[in-house]
């Protein structure tokens, strides 16, 4: 098929797109958060933190030699990217998935703009998501690298433990039915087990995990906002509604498949609805996640025993793969202007502000960074060895902590809270206070402080907009 030539110049330009979107994002306070981390713990405090950063230690232990080896901060950027490429690149060329989920798929929100443009770790879901798609008809034969993958993506995101639960089951079922339970296979189940079920102690058990259940206000409306969300990004539910149907009359005619979605569907929901506040695209994308992962193994069970349900009398494989390519066309309009956007706009103000800052003597300089989870997007940026005095906790640091501070809503307080604080804390230093905050302060306070560097406009991240202030000579704050 002529079409078929488009597959190379579509990861070309898929490549050369998220490389220039990389280029031009500045990183915000989440991806900023990862980096202080690593760079500022050894692996014994690095896991010790992890339950309360919500996700897996892939993505830490991933970033840590980059931080440590004292590569720029900027070298975070570029990550997803490349891994995002190389998802693209086993999708496109060691798949069998349908022409036209190839030419369109790498174009959807979270390929084009969401997990390969923003630093984070759900780049890794898909990258081994599409690993396990890629391997899956050769999985008895490469037992130990299929573990491998589904490892990889136990490991890789909080959200995604559903899928990679669903595989495992499967892997043992298929091992059972085909014979294949024996050597190398019980090798690499026992792998899977560990590999991805260590994770329910140490993170689904962990006390920390219930910290944030009380954030949740409305489980039922974030459940449909992801619902919506996941497909059709900014549109109406009534159409997301449509696909979903259309996702389920395909899966359910192959039933091991659809063990994949109602897992994968099933896990999903419930962390966004009962265990943590967490209602951006982004999260939303791992519904997405698990419809790619059930529909790119589907095939290989379209001769499968346990096939009982017949509900469409079209081919399963095409019809899924143009559900797919609508959903796609449809979250377009977004995507590009999403992404659009962040190359011409500022992303965050961090990097902005930290050039102001590191512009001025710093060196018995004592900076307050208000609200802290804000501020530390600048922290990376500020040479090594830097620290905020996070006001609303009233103690230094780097990275934000997830610890009671957090819990009693002090994070809410205004910065006019902040300069109250450090007055009654640093009477002698006033002169060496330098305010950071991330939203103006009142004509009151203005009274007893200099404005010294504002945004010249909004960020797109807006609560990323810093205000930089110092106290006038010989006044008193009140």
């Amino acid at each position: 098929m002529i079409f078929g030539y488009l597959v190379w110049p579509v990861f070309i330009i898929y490549s050369l797109a998220v490389i220039y979107g990389a280029m031009h994002h500045e990183p915000w306070r989440d991806e900023a958060e990862t980096w202080l981390i690593v760079r500022d713990n050894n692996l014994q405090g690095l896991f010790k933190i992890i339950p309360f950063e919500e996700h897996p230690p892939l993505w830490f232990l991933i970033m840590m030699p980059i931080a440590k080896m004292g590569l720029p901060y900027s070298t975070i950027s570029y990550l997803p990217a490349i891994i995002m490429i190389a998802a693209v690149y086993l999708l496109l060329f060691k798949t069998t998935l349908p022409l036209v989920v190839k030419l369109l798929l790498p174009f959807s929100y979270i390929f084009f703009y969401e997990y390969s443009v923003i630093s984070r770790n759900y780049c890794l879901v898909i990258f081994f998501i599409a690993a396990i798609i890629s391997l899956y008809s050769k999985r008895f034969e490469k037992p130990i690298l299929f573990s491998l993958c589904v490892i990889g993506l136990f490991n890789s995101e909080g959200l995604a433990f559903g899928i990679g639960f669903a595989v495992l089951v499967l892997y043992i079922v298929d091992a059972i039915q085909y014979k294949k339970l024996q050597g190398v296979v019980w090798i690499a189940i026992i792998m899977m087990s560990i590999g991805g079920f260590y994770l329910i102690p140490y993170m689904a058990m962990n006390p920390a995990s219930n910290l944030y259940e009380g954030m949740i206000v409305d489980s039922s409306s974030q459940i449909s906002r992801a619902i919506v969300g996941s497909l059709v990004i900014d549109g109406n539910g009534f159409l997301a509604l449509l696909l979903w149907i259309a996702i389920l009359m395909m899966l359910l005619t192959r039933t091991k498949a659809f063990f994949v979605f109602a897992s994968g569907i099933a896990c999903v929901i419930y962390i966004l609805g009962y265990k943590y506040n967490l209602g951006f695209p982004r999260h939303f994308g791992m519904l997405f996640a698990v419809v790619l992962a059930a529909f790119g193994i589907s095939e290989a069970y379209k001769d499968d025993n346990l096939n009982v349900v017949k509900i469409i009398k079209v081919d399963p494989w095409k019809f899924g793969s143009w559900v797919l390519a609508l959903i796609v066309l449809l979250q377009a309009p977004y995507t590009f202007a999403r992404y659009m956007d962040d190359a011409s706009h500022e992303f965050s103000g961090s990097k902005s502000s930290a050039k102001f800052l590191n512009s001025q003597d710093l060196q018995n300089a004592i900076l307050v960074g208000h609200q802290a989870w804000a501020a530390s997007a600048i922290m990376p940026y500020l040479p090594i060895g830097t620290k905020f005095y996070y006001a609303e906790c009233q103690r230094y640091g780097t990275y934000y902590v997830y610890d009671s501070c957090f819990l009693k809503n002090k994070w809410h307080t205004p910065p006019e809270y902040a300069v109250d604080v450090c007055y009654k804390n640093f009477k002698d230093r006033l002169a060496d206070l330098i305010f950071v905050f991330n939203r103006p302060l009142n004509e009151r306070s203005m009274a007893y402080v200099d404005l010294l560097y504002q945004p010249p406009r909004l960020p797109i991240q807006n609560d990323e907009a810093f205000y930089i202030y110092r106290f006038k000579h010989k006044s008193k704050a009140q």
